[in-house]
């Protein structure tokens, strides 16, 4: 995985902020994206496509753009 992608873990127990703030896995399984059932993704706002404005840099648009299973927006205030 490249460091404008994301990667997917599972059963991480430990735990490391990124960058961008997150917590991020350390440890635990690589996870194929097939084998996931939906993501919530967050953003700042979502236009009436469903296109997202987020704070980061694109992994989520990049990462789930042939993700055709649930995807759940959620929105945060920001102050701007």
């Amino acid at each position: 995985t490249s460091s404008t992608e994301m990667s997917f873990k599972k059963s991480a127990r430990v735990f490391s902020k990124s960058g961008l703030g997150v917590q991020e896995p350390v440890d635990g399984e690589s996870l194929d994206l097939s084998e996931i059932a939906g993501f919530v993704v967050p953003a700042v706002a979502y236009d009436q496509q469903g296109y997202r404005l987020g704070r980061g840099k694109g992994y989520y648009d990049r990462s789930l753009l042939s993700f055709s299973k649930k995807k759940i927006g959620v929105c945060f205030g920001v102050s701007l």
